[in-house]
């Protein structure tokens, strides 16, 4: 299996996005995103190092990672972004507090194509 983050919880998304703009890509990307592609952080980067640290605190101890990969595509991203926006906007008039409702999701795929260039079903 192949596990990786497909949301990312309040701080995590600021800090890396830089912006709530939905049109600002995630400063960590290395292409535009224009087409979907699959990308492997680069070993011991802050990024790769902060979600091997998460995936081992939140699994079992005896999980094997074998690879964290990540899909940059700007209309997902876009889309993302711009939804969780309206969903912080509305928490907040409800009187909630944003931080901490998100969290890294981890899975395995063996349909990686589809989910690169459609997002997850």
């Amino acid at each position: 299996f192949r596990f990786g983050p497909c949301l990312v919880f309040e701080q995590a998304t600021m800090t890396w996005s830089g912006s709530k703009d939905p049109m600002q890509k995630p400063f960590f990307w290395e292409t535009e995103g224009d087409s979907p592609v699959l990308k492997y952080p680069k070993r011991y980067s802050v990024e790769d190092r902060a979600l091997t640290e998460y995936f081992f605190r939140h699994m079992p101890e005896d999980t094997e990672l074998l690879s964290i990969e990540r899909i940059e595509n700007k209309k997902l991203w876009r889309v993302y972004k711009s939804y969780r926006n309206v969903t912080i906007e509305e928490q907040q008039q409800s009187g909630l507090e944003p931080a901490g409702q998100e969290l890294w999701l981890w899975h395995g795929s063996s349909n990686l194509q589809s989910e690169i260039s459609e997002g997850f079903s």
